[in-house]
């Protein structure tokens, strides 16, 4: 007799939005390492639209590397490993590659629409992002 496997639980909004702010951090002071050996060759920064271009530009690289190396390669990323989540896909067994490529590409949409994707994971039924629709995976809590 074969038994179904049982769906994993989706990860509470509150520990995913840990994972996010966690992950945010760690982008940022990259970019700010990025940034610091500009203000120590140029010396004086005179800020305007090309420079906030160029750093705008900059932080989505290193956002999207940092996606395409710990979510996409390792399966997850620092926070995620750091607050106890996991990507599984909707039978409940871990999110392969091109499963966590189509979710890191749905990020990009969720974040490209002033972070609506994310926000709409408040009012849907099954506490599901836009990014763990497309990709058809979702977080949750690793069994520790």
């Amino acid at each position: 007799m074969r038994s179904e496997p049982s769906i994993a639980p989706v990860a509470p909004i509150c520990l995913r939005a840990i994972g996010h702010a966690l992950d945010f951090a760690l982008i940022l002071a990259a970019w700010l390492v990025f940034l610091a050996p500009l203000k120590l060759l140029v010396g004086e920064v005179v800020f305007n639209r090309f420079l906030l271009a160029g750093g705008l530009g900059a932080g989505v690289v290193l956002a999207l590397l940092y996606g395409m190396i710990f979510l996409y390669l390792s399966g997850a990323t620092p926070a995620m490993r750091y607050v106890g989540l996991r990507v599984v896909n909707f039978d409940g067994q871990p999110a392969s590659r091109p499963e966590r490529l189509w979710r890191l590409l749905g990020a990009v949409a969720s974040a490209g629409s002033f972070l609506l994707g994310f926000v709409w994971a408040a009012v849907d039924d099954e506490r599901f992002s836009w990014h763990d629709r497309i990709s058809k995976t979702f977080l949750t809590p690793t069994n520790r």
